[in-house]
């Protein structure tokens, strides 16, 4: 049962794969009521448990989630639901944040809440992770320099003792686990007809998660397709997919985009991760520059 859309509850189109062959969940449930999910109802523990049978031992699942604000008071459900998770005996194995470029219900000045500008993106994990490509493309201040200063360690005896062969600073390292994505339309997507879907992730977002926790090869699911942002984005780098939904018109859309995702698998696609320059400029030039140069600049600090 593998690259496939299939409209049907997720809980019993689960039971049907084979306990333990999953590599990853990547997804983003309906929650709270945030939206009307076309009436259908979404029985978490349920879900979760078939999640956790069918994931390999050193799969992830990444559950991305929000909050409501009920009655003054933000719900707290992503938290539950995250304990939930660990007490079925699965990791958090780290708590991320997908931060958007801006609010959908910004912040009033006469208002109490700061606008609202993030989901949790919770990795969880069945033992360590088998896969861990961390993407490296946060440009470091002090590349090609050592570390200031004498560098120690303590020995078994816990004496200090100078470190040798120190390695200078690389150029780029491992990112943050904040990652930033602009949101809206030719941002989360070029396939505009997707955006009857009212919630889809960005595809960056969901393709630096199947890059990171997945090889080709790897069997990826979402039982909360939607629009299918994660089985495009799994099918153009090489993993197996499956995607479950129980909207009709949410799966036409991810069956569409499927057929944009062969285009592109017929067309090379091949993803690969160009760490931003840093550009030395500082306030004086900026001043002085013309309109030009400044759209420029900003078009090659943006790359």
């Amino acid at each position: 049962m593998k690259n496939k859309i299939i409209l049907g509850n997720c809980a019993d189109v689960l039971a049907d794969l084979q306990d333990e062959s999953v590599d990853a969940f990547i997804t983003s449930p309906p929650y709270d009521n945030l939206r009307d999910y076309q009436g259908y109802s979404f029985p978490f523990e349920d879900i979760a448990r078939q999640m956790y049978r069918k994931l390999k031992q050193g799969g992830v699942i990444v559950w991305i989630v929000g909050d409501a604000v009920l009655k003054g008071s933000e719900s707290g459900s992503s938290f539950r639901q995250a304990i939930f998770f660990q007490e079925l005996g699965l990791r958090i194995h780290d708590t991320m944040i997908y931060e958007k470029n801006g609010s959908a219900f910004p912040a009033r000045r006469t208002g109490n809440r700061y606008s609202q500008v993030f989901e949790y993106m919770f990795v969880f994990s069945k033992g360590k992770p088998k896969t861990a490509n961390l993407i490296c493309d946060k440009p470091n201040k002090w590349s090609g320099y050592t570390a200031f200063g004498k560098s120690t360690n303590r020995n078994k005896d816990g004496e200090l003792v100078q470190s040798k062969n120190r390695k200078p600073t690389p150029d780029f390292s491992p990112r943050h686990n904040v990652w930033k994505y602009n949101t809206g339309k030719s941002y989360t997507t070029k396939d505009d007809f997707a955006f009857k879907h009212p919630a889809m992730f960005p595809e960056s977002l969901v393709e630096d998660h199947i890059m990171t926790w997945t090889k080709e090869g790897d069997f990826v699911v979402d039982p909360f397709v939607g629009a299918g942002t994660t089985t495009k984005m799994a099918a153009i780098n090489g993993r197996d997919w499956l995607g479950i939904d129980m909207s009709e018109e949410y799966v036409a859309i991810a069956e569409k985009r499927m057929k944009v995702a062969d285009k592109m698998i017929e067309q090379g696609y091949k993803k690969t991760y160009e760490p931003k320059q840093k550009v030395d400029v500082n306030r004086k030039q900026i001043t002085a520059m013309s309109k030009k140069e400044l759209i420029e600049l900003i078009l090659k600090m943006n790359k």
